[in-house]
């Protein structure tokens, strides 16, 4: 049953390292570490979209002490579509809502959804784009009672954590498209698949860690 795990364990096209982190839940044979690098280096999908240098992370400018308390949003465009991209600060939970294409005045409905599922957060960051910068999201922001905190008009790059998950949703995306997968598969691999060695899946951390995970966090 081998390849078939491999295949399961490949769903995504997370790359060598995702990969491992996720076999090492759950199975285990010789070499195994081996054909996960054999099965991501064959795979087109894999080798088209591996970044060649990857940029030094920004230092986070404040740090939650639990889930859902801190979110950063932004829109992204991929294949002329419009999404809504929001994560959680803590637990790095990625979160995508399609938007219509006039989407200015629906990005409080979705963050309304959003915030309906999941709970309110004390504190949105985001930049200056118009669909934040506008009355109806400051009338939004008043009534749930919400901090709004903007990055620099001049410097969008302090947004830095959600301009990373953005990143990494389009990644995401762009192979399952090309790859013909399942998009919202390759959605909920990203979100079970542990973070590193030491934390679990941004899933579990959200839904809640166990105290030996937290001295981690």
């Amino acid at each position: 049953m081998r390849e078939e795990i491999l295949q399961k364990i490949h769903e995504g096209h997370q790359g060598q390292v995702k990969c491992k982190l996720r076999e090492r839940e759950c199975v285990y044979w010789p070499d195994m570490n081996r054909d996960i690098e054999r099965e991501t280096a064959k795979c087109t999908t894999c080798q088209k979209h591996m970044r060649s240098q990857q940029k030094e992370p920004m230092a986070q400018m404040e740090l939650p002490t639990r889930p859902w308390q801190i979110i950063g949003t932004d829109l992204f465009h991929l294949n002329s579509q419009t999404y809504l991209a929001v994560a959680n600060y803590f637990s790095k939970f990625p979160i995508v809502r399609k938007m219509p294409e006039h989407c200015t005045s629906k990005a409080v409905n979705a963050l309304k959804e959003i915030f309906a599922e999941y709970g309110i957060s004390d504190t949105i960051r985001n930049d200056n784009g118009p669909q934040y910068d506008c009355e109806s999201f400051a009338c939004f922001t008043r009534e749930w009672s919400i901090e709004h905190i903007t990055s620099s008009p001049h410097f969008p790059e302090s947004n830095g954590f959600i301009e990373r998950t953005i990143q990494t949703l389009k990644q995401t995306m762009k192979k399952a498209l090309e790859s013909g997968s399942d998009v919202l598969m390759a959605l909920l691999t990203l979100r079970t698949t542990p973070i590193d060695s030491h934390l679990p899946s941004p899933a579990e951390i959200l839904q809640g860690v166990p105290q030996t995970m937290q001295e981690d966090l």
